[in-house]
């Protein structure tokens, strides 16, 4: 998931379709921190309050793009990332491709479609809160 689609579908009111499937909506960290990070933004409020009241659903994937920009943005505050949330995405499908073959869990299965979170199964050496909401 996108930052674009993102913020189309929560000023559409139209979140809860990305749930119709049944199966967890992932969206990487740099992705909701973008979104969210000016809670006055169009769509922020929405995203934030649909995220929170489906947690069992929509998980967050840690992402080695977020981790770096947010050691980076400590370091320079002013700093702002071109791409941040479709590199992090870009990160996420790869990584989930990458998990999928490593444990040869086949996507049109009847078994689980859920993949460990990024964070402890690609990068382990990782434990970081993502700040969102009202961030810089």
């Amino acid at each position: 998931m996108d930052t674009g689609p993102l913020i189309t579908l929560a000023v559409a009111d139209s979140l809860d379709y990305l749930l119709y499937p049944g199966v967890p909506v992932y969206v990487p960290d740099a992705v909701l921190y973008e979104a969210t990070r000016d809670s006055a933004a169009l769509g922020a409020p929405q995203i934030l309050d649909w995220a929170q009241r489906n947690s069992e659903q929509v998980r967050t994937i840690s992402t080695e793009v977020f981790f770096n920009y947010i050691e980076s943005h400590a370091a320079n505050p002013a700093r702002r990332e071109k791409d941040l949330g479709e590199r992090a995405a870009i990160e996420a499908i790869h990584d989930g491709m990458h998990l999928t073959r490593r444990h040869d869990i086949p996507w049109s299965s009847g078994r689980s479609k859920t993949l460990p979170r990024c964070n402890t199964a690609c990068h382990p050496h990782r434990h970081h809160t993502a700040p969102f909401g009202g961030g810089p």
